[in-house]
């Protein structure tokens, strides 16, 4: 007996099942899966085995076969088509999915993936010259889950809390976790400096472990300590020096949240320290 066929509408059409290749698969459905947004300058990918790292593990975690093989042969086919390309700056992005059906049961373990390279025309190796500007996101929530350490394709919470940024007249907003601490802001984590020490929000606030964030605490020579611990909206208000940071766009001194406004003589050194780093 013939199996029965489904009709989908995509893309302006009625089609069979089997004809739609890429919107129906688990990533689309259920949000299954991770992704990554990599720089790359004009001679390398600076950070490309931290990304791969938390690829691993975040496929470990979604019980993705062979991760070890499957991410060696993503990475050789981006570099390959990064020196076809020259190396120019750009950002490479890229989505590991679980490939096949089922519901919320799958039928496969099997990684599939995708990559799109896009030429980045606005990149910078300088502090920011105008400070940011910030406050409290009103809208999300975050909370720690085996998962939020991780960029997981189910970003809901990113993008609600950006929707309202773009509403609002800050540059950024600082989302806090179900105890009202703070986890990070909308793309990047939260730095902040008091009394020659940085401290950032710990995992269980809910904040994914950024590459940046990863890439600041492995460096050395900064004159200052970098400590986890959780952090107050008061924590905020009283530190000397604020910053954002994630791996594309490097670090951004905030200039005010709320009432209270911040210098960045300590962010000067941070920042020299971190473009040097990546050349």
């Amino acid at each position: 007996m013939e199996e029965n066929l489904k009709s989908i509408y995509w893309e302006g059409n009625w089609r069979k099942e089997g004809d739609v290749s890429f919107g129906l698969n688990r990533a689309f459905r259920f949000g299954d899966g991770l992704f990554e947004s990599i720089l790359a300058n004009s001679s390398e990918l600076p950070l490309i085995e931290l990304h791969l790292n938390r690829l691993k593990e975040g496929m470990k975690v979604l019980l993705l076969n062979d991760e070890n093989s499957f991410l060696n042969g993503v990475q050789h086919l981006i570099e390959n088509k990064l020196a076809e390309l020259g190396y120019r700056n750009s950002i490479v992005r890229i989505w590991v999915f679980r490939d096949g059906g089922g519901k919320y049961t799958p039928t496969s373990n099997t990684a599939a993936f995708c990559v799109q390279i896009e030429e980045r025309n606005n990149s910078t190796a300088y502090l920011n010259k105008k400070g940011l500007t910030i406050d409290i996101c009103k809208t999300v929530n975050l909370s720690y889950s085996t998962t939020s350490k991780y960029k997981t394709i189910s970003a809901l919470p990113y993008v609600l809390a950006s929707l309202e940024k773009e509403q609002s007249p800050y540059d950024d907003l600082i989302l806090l976790n179900q105890n009202n601490l703070v986890a990070e802001a909308t793309s990047s984590n939260l730095f902040l400096i008091k009394n020659n020490q940085i401290f950032t929000p710990p995992l269980s606030s809910g904040c994914v472990e950024g590459v940046g964030r990863t890439h600041l605490m492995n460096l050395e020579n900064l004159g200052l300590v970098i400590q986890q611990k959780e952090i107050s909206l008061q924590n905020i208000i009283d530190a000397d020096e604020l910053f954002l940071l994630n791996a594309v766009t490097g670090p951004k001194w905030v200039a005010a949240f709320q009432q209270k406004r911040y210098f960045h003589q300590k962010i000067d050194k941070i920042s020299s320290m971190w473009y040097l780093s990546l050349s």
